[in-house]
């Protein structure tokens, strides 16, 4: 088995080892596609906030967006079988603690990340991936592998769309061009949102986010965003926002684009400490402003969601490369048209 392994900050290789056997309740997974995402990015380079606090350290074998074929299973194993088509969490629960043992796994005391913070699962940035069942989905065979490497980042948006009460009188607004903030507009639109707004800064993203189907998209380089919105809705300000830009500016801009009694979904990280936050609109405006993380289940719903979507997901997918060139693609590069590279890692 072939993997890769980062060794450093900036620096990494590949090594190879025996393609392991599952153990009993575990499944062994032939990865085709691993998306690469901020974070991976981030550790990297040794820039990531997660290495300045201690949460991480080297080594790190990254990846943790795959979808793959079942290799083998171990004893036990039902959910799955050799041959189908799969994808699964970004975490590994510990399967002995109380949370455990009453399946709740969001409360796991024991979890380990996969090829992010500590304490680390081995990443999927290797020919074979070993996961517990518990943590591994079918996907309808229709789907292409290369989309379904999606779900993993389609399942943290999912976690702020899922707590919004959308319907077709709702406006929602995207904040973010990335591929979390995309994947937060198709899903949106599949949720019934009657119309779908995307702020960003980057004409080659925004006019990706157009392919996706949005209302409109709103370049915040060139307008006050709440003014524009207020232009194509007739007045009308924002019911729910998700905040994917990860960006401190855009987090009181998000307060700013809020209807009364707003919904505000945080979805992910702020490499940069926020100073300045419009706390007064939060209170006039009685807006609800929650952070979104990963949960149980939410991976398992999005694979469901775009096996029967007909949106063009290949609009999200701007670059696909070879494993062997794994390194070049996590270099340090302008992301001014980059929103979700793919590694091809076998071929489909």
């Amino acid at each position: 088995m072939k993997y890769f392994k980062a060794v450093s900050a900036g620096k990494g290789v590949f090594e190879t080892e025996e393609t392991p056997t599952p153990q009993k309740g575990f499944v062994l997974v032939k990865v085709y596609y691993c998306g690469v995402c901020g974070t991976d990015y981030a550790l990297f380079s040794g820039k990531s906030s997660f290495v300045k606090n201690g949460l991480a350290s080297y080594p790190i074998r990254l990846g943790h967006e795959w979808s793959g074929v079942v290799e083998e299973v171990g004893e036990g194993v039902t959910k799955v079988k050799k041959g189908d088509r799969v994808v699964g969490d970004n975490y590994v629960s510990c399967g002995k603690c109380e949370a455990c043992k009453r399946n709740d796994y969001n409360f796991c005391t024991g979890r380990k990340h996969v090829g992010t913070i500590d304490p680390c699962w081995p990443g999927a940035f290797a020919e074979f991936f070993m996961i517990p069942e518990r943590h591994v989905y079918k996907i309808a065979d229709g789907f292409s592998l290369r989309h379904a490497a999606l779900c993993e980042p389609f399942s943290v948006a999912y976690g702020g769309i899922k707590k919004m009460d959308i319907n077709s009188s709702s406006i929602v607004v995207v904040i973010g061009t990335g591929c979390i903030g995309l994947a937060a507009a198709v899903l949106a639109k599949n949720a019934g949102a009657g119309q779908v707004y995307l702020v960003g800064r980057n004409d080659y993203k925004l006019g990706q986010a157009e392919k996706i189907g949005v209302t409109a998209t709103i370049d915040s380089s060139k307008y006050n965003a709440a003014d524009r919105l207020k232009e194509l809705t007739g007045g009308r300000l924002a019911d729910f926002i998700l905040e994917c830009s990860g960006n401190p500016v855009t987090v009181n801009q998000s307060l700013e684009l809020s209807a009364q009694k707003a919904f505000i979904a945080a979805i992910g990280f702020y490499e940069n400490p926020i100073t300045d936050f419009d706390i007064d609109s939060l209170v006039s405006k009685e807006i609800r402003f929650q952070g979104i993380m990963g949960e149980y289940g939410n991976l398992e719903a999005v694979s469901k969601i775009l096996a029967s979507s007909d949106a063009n997901l290949d609009a999200i997918i701007t670059d696909v490369i070879d494993f062997d060139n794994l390194p070049e693609a996590l270099a340090p590069k302008s992301f001014s048209r980059i929103i979700k590279t793919m590694i091809e890692i076998n071929k489909e």
